[in-house]
This record gives structure tokens, C-alpha cells and sequence, in this order.
């Protein structure tokens, strides 16, 4: 179910999210906001608030944050083709020296992969339009090229998910292909190797969309984007599970969009949805500055180690997942508020 929130301040495109899980709040930082920004804003599920502190990064647009959680960072990379990394822990802004950094580029992808406590960034577009297929990893001191066969060639807008339960990095993009063959979309990458999926069905191929990772019910979500062939804004709604992708159909949904962000609140079990363009940018084109939630409802399955809360708002109190393992009663049947 999607369901629309408490509006920004200002619109904004080509900006980007993280979840600062210390806090319990979404941290956003730049954008297109009629001109490059370089505020600071956090969300904490009820209203937006502007945070920029004395010192921040320098204006951009398609850069991408992760939250480095062993840390209690939130870590900034490139954007505009720059090639600097920023750390923000909710009161400043620190630029960091590393003696090695991946090239400056931007639409890059960027992700906390939580199993080996390292940022992972892949491919994105720098000076002079190359696309770049390039891995790298950072530990919080240093930047360290990974190298990959196969790996994703290059691709427009690669946008990545961590994916908790199996310990994967998952990435979906547009533009990965070869100058006479497609290639498969979605690729995984485990730390050591990238490996291409073939899942039976796919989404649409497309660029400037969003992905995040749902940790309660371990699903990569997705929506929107460009539709590659057509350009036009898309506004569907896809899970993967790691076997299979699956476009749903919720009553009420987003409008049409590029350029969005999303990131997962965990602390309140929601995918959380900011801005974009309703064009094939947001530079010149009109934009969005809403604010959606994405959660489950009464047609998935209770499956929350959280004491019989009442997670799908159904009316009925959940059953309880005695053995916290993030399956509806541990693998049982619920049935009137009991686990069988």
C-alpha cells in the first residue's frame, strides 16, 4: 500500500536519501531545487525539516548517500562529476582525504552492504558521458577498487539494494548491454562477484528509478523511472525476492516519476518515497515534492517478531513469530491471533 505523507518544503530532483537508523530519521542532502542545492533536510515520519549545518558539501545533483550503520555515518559521493567523499553524523558535514578515490562521475550507485560493513558503489557516468562499470568498496578510511568476471557492463543509472537476508547487493538498470546482445537487468554481488539473474519475469527496462530494500519482509522494491525505449515517466510498483520479480498493483500509488528517491525507515517498517520529475529530467521539466510510504496490507502475511502487533492493519492482532526469524509464526499457521 502506498500512502501519500506530510509534503517538503521545496520540490526537489536528482537528490538523495538515507535512512540515518541511530536517529530514526531520513536524511536528504541536494538536488535540483530550481538551481543546485546544498541543503540538509531530515524527515523523522511526520514533517521535513531544513538541518543544514555551517558546513556542507558543495551543490550537486545525481550524487547518492549510504548509511554506513556500524559507523553512524552517512556517507556522500560524487554528483555533478565530482569525486569527493563526505561523512554526515547529523550535526556536520566532514570532508574526507582518501589516498585512492573512484573516478568523479554521477547517476552512480551506492549502497551499506551491513554484512562486511563497507559502502559499495558501482558504475554511474563521468566527464565527457563515460559510463563507467567500475566496483568500489569503502571501509570508512579507504576506497578499494573490486574487480569482477563477469560484472555489470557499463550502465545508465545502475541503481543497488542490499539485501539483508541473503547477504547480496542487488542492482537494476538500464543500459546493460552489449553493442549487439542484452544482457540481463538484475545482477547480485556478493562481495567477491557480480552475477547476472535471469528471473522469468522483469521489469521494463528504464533508467532514473528508485530501489530500496524492504528489511521486514525481505523484498527489493522498486518504482518508476524512464521507460528506456519510450521516455516516458513510469509509475509501477515491483518486488524481488531473490528468485523472482513481481509487479503489484495497489489501489492508490504515486504519480508517474523520474529522478525520485527512496530509502527504507526501519524503525517504522516503511519504504519512503521523495520527490523527482514528471519529464525526462528535472532540469526544465515540472517537478514533484511529495512524500509517500510504502507498506504492506491485509492481503501479506503477518510476519513481524514484534508481540502481536497489529502490523497489516487489518483489524486483527498479528500472531506472534516465536522464534523472531521473520517468517509468519516461524513457518506455522496463524490462526485467531495464535501461532498452530
Amino acid at each position: 500500500m502506498w500512502v501519500e505523507t506530510t509534503p517538503a518544503k521545496g520540490p526537489k530532483g536528482e537528490h538523495a536519501l538515507t535512512y540515518d537508523a541511530r536517529r530514526g530519521v531520513v536524511v536528504l542532502f541536494g538536488g535540483w531545487d530550481f538551481a543546485n542545492d546544498m541543503r540538509t533536510w531530515e524527515y523523522d515520519g511526520t514533517t521535513w525539516a531544513d538541518t543544514t549545518p555551517a558546513v556542507c558539501p558543495p551543490t550537486r545533483r545525481d550524487h547518492s548517500l549510504a548509511y554506513d550503520a556500524a559507523r553512524g555515518q552517512a556517507v556522500l559521493f560524487g554528483g555533478s562529476f565530482r569525486s569527493d567523499t563526505w561523512e554526515y553524523d547529523g550535526k556536520t558535514w566532514v570532508k574526507k582525504s582518501t589516498a585512492v578515490s573512484p573516478v568523479g562521475r554521477a547517476e552512480h550507485g551506492l549502497v551499506y552492504d551491513a554484512g562486511r560493513r563497507v559502502v559499495v558503489l558501482f558504475g554511474g557516468v563521468a566527464q565527457g558521458w563515460d559510463f563507467r562499470f567500475d566496483t568500489w568498496e569503502y571501509d570508512g578510511t579507504t576506497w578499494l577498487e573490486k574487480t569482477s568476471s563477469p560484472s555489470p557492463p557499463a550502465c545508465k543509472d545502475p541503481r543497488l539494494a542490499y539485501d539483508a537476508g541473503r547477504a547480496v547487493v542487488v542492482l537494476f538498470g538500464d543500459g546493460c548491454t552489449t553493442d549487439t546482445t542484452a544482457l540481463p537487468d538484475t545482477w547480485e554481488y556478493d562481495g567477491g562477484h557480480w552475477t547476472a539473474v535471469s528471473p522469468a519475469a522483469s521489469p521494463p527496462s528504464r533508467f532514473h528509478h528508485a530501489l530500496a530494500y524492504d528489511v521486514a519482509r525481505g523484498r527489493v522494491v522498486l518504482f518508476g523511472g524512464l521507460d528506456s525505449t519510450s521516455l516516458t515517466a513510469l509509475s509501477d510498483t515491483w518486488e524481488y525476492d531473490g528468485t523472482a520479480w513481481k509487479q503489484l498493483t495497489p489501489a492508490v500509488s504515486p504519480p508517474a516519476r523520474s529522478d525520485h528517491s527512496m530509502t527504507y525507515d526501519s524503525a517504522r517498517r516503511r519504504v519512503v518515497l521523495f520527490g523527482g520529475a514528471k519529464g525526462t529530467s528535472s532540469g526544465g521539466h515540472p517537478m514533484i515534492w511529495d512524500t509517500w510510504e510504502y507498506h504492506w496490507t491485509s492481503d501479506w502475511p503477518d510476519e513481524l517478531c514484534d508481540n502481536g502487533a497489529d502490523d497489516d492493519s487489518d483489524g486483527a492482532t498479528d500472531c506472534v513469530d516465536p522464534d523472531c526469524e521473520g517468517k509468519p509464526c516461524g513457518g506455522g499457521v496463524c490462526s485467531g491471533g495464535v501461532c498452530r
